[in-house]
């Protein structure tokens, strides 16, 4: 008997090792077509990263100045890589392994919600072939180290989800949704929801649905705690976030976004001449402000307050511009400069997705008790909800794709039992 259980657990993670080394064939390979792109610095990671390296530490590309302009974490990889590996190698290696991370954790989380060992692989074998995912392994950007985060974190939570008195993987859940925080941001309403499904799930258990809480919150609390730290010493404030979450609001909603994308036809993109003079405005507008001298935070809050502004004075052209961001996060394609002959192709694979994603969501959501409803569908209605309100591109619903892809599988998996909350499964 110990034989053959030995002998099935073995099969049962063939195809958990096929999608790890499609994983692998299909990232390498981004990171040959597209070379290019590993140093390719549009969002100042690697500016940060140099900075470290020289001594000067999280500071802003080419000063001395603390920034908190963007999440520690990604900087850091980069930095701790590049100490064994010339730059772009370093890219590669962080984004690749990032990859291989989310697809082992889109097949444990998928075996922890009662699919098959070969719906589980479906599921990471989604993910290991992910157009959104594959080509930003390419890009020193956060999308593949957070994609791997969150995909954790959703394992640990249907884990944790097995009785509130399960600390220690609480504690783990909360460390690792602290990590995925100074990764990106997004992650902290979903944090505070999951707080909200465990005191609700467990409401007759109140006293240990507290303690679970507790412990979620003291492992992200302590994992985000030095950088809050950090931020309150050099910059003035105890900065849990960005200095840059003012600038993604007022990007999208000020009323040249209004009138030159969000109500232009279907398709249109903000780039190019208009995007750089409502920048050089915006620069001279908050300067005249708050003057030449104003730190990261005072222009984070300014920025703040003046989206809110826009908000309140053009809710029509806030309509619109939320309507926009909600067909970008769900686009099926690339837009724009982007678009190519891939378009198409890559618009059929996340239709199909999309559409058994939903029809697999049923599924959960139809299934009596538990957390896992609360986990799945909570991560996906936590980063609209962000994204109601800022800046949004479609690559930032690449850290959905593990749950879209776990839903997907149960769709397919024609058994009523397929979500079942919640079990590790024997």
């Amino acid at each position: 008997m110990t034989g053959e259980r030995d002998a099935s657990e073995q099969r049962d993670t063939y195809g958990l090792v096929a999608a790890v080394l499609l994983a692998l064939a299909a990232r390498v390979a981004a990171c040959g077509i597209w070379a290019a792109d590993l140093t390719v610095d549009r969002d100042a990671y690697w500016g940060i990263a140099g900075q470290i390296l020289a001594g000067h530490g999280f500071c802003t590309p080419g000063t001395t100045q603390p920034t908190a302009f963007r999440a520690p974490l990604y900087p850091l990889l980069l930095a701790g890589a590049s100490w064994l590996l010339p730059t772009a190698w370093a890219t590669g290696v962080v984004n690749v392994g990032a990859g291989i991370g989310t697809v082992v954790s889109t097949w444990w989380s998928a075996r922890l919600c009662r699919l098959s060992p070969r719906h589980s692989a479906w599921a990471a074998g989604l993910i290991a072939v992910d157009p959104l995912l594959v080509r930003y392994t390419a890009q020193p950007m956060t999308e593949c180290v957070f994609a791997a985060l969150s995909a954790t974190l959703v394992g640990l939570l249907l884990s944790a989800g097995e009785g509130p008195r399960s600390g220690r993987r609480w504690l783990c859940s909360g460390v690792v949704a602290g990590l995925a925080a100074l990764c990106r941001p997004t992650i902290w309403p979903f944090a505070l929801l999951i707080s909200l499904a465990v005191l609700v799930v467990q409401r007759r258990k109140m006293r240990a649905a507290i303690l679970a809480v507790t412990c979620f919150w003291l492992g992200m609390l302590g994992t985000v705690g030095p950088w809050a730290a950090r931020n309150a010493w050099v910059m003035g404030w105890p900065i849990v976030t960005t200095t840059h979450g003012g600038y993604t609001l007022l990007l999208g909603n000020n009323p040249v976004f209004y009138a030159e994308v969000a109500s232009q036809p279907w398709g249109t993109v903000w780039t190019g001449p208009g995007l750089e003079r409502w920048q050089r405005e915006l620069r001279a507008e908050m300067e005249q402000a708050l003057g030449p001298s104003a730190g990261e935070v005072a222009s984070d809050r300014w920025q703040t307050q003046r989206a809110w502004q826009h908000i309140r004075r053009d809710k029509h052209g806030f309509v619109h511009g939320v309507l926009y961001r909600v067909r970008s996060l769900w686009s099926l394609s690339p837009r724009g400069e982007h678009a190519g002959a891939m378009t198409w192709p890559i618009a059929a694979w996340y239709g199909a997705l999309l559409v058994l994603a939903a029809w697999g969501m049923g599924r959960v959501l139809m299934t009596p008790g538990g957390i896992t409803a609360w986990v799945l569908l909570g991560w996906i209605v936590s980063v609209q909800a962000v994204h109601v309100f800022y800046w949004t591109d479609t690559r930032m619903r690449a850290p959905l794709h593990p749950v879209l892809a776990i839903t997907a599988a149960a769709c397919v998996c024609g058994r009523s039992t397929a979500c079942h909350c919640l079990q590790r499964p024997s």
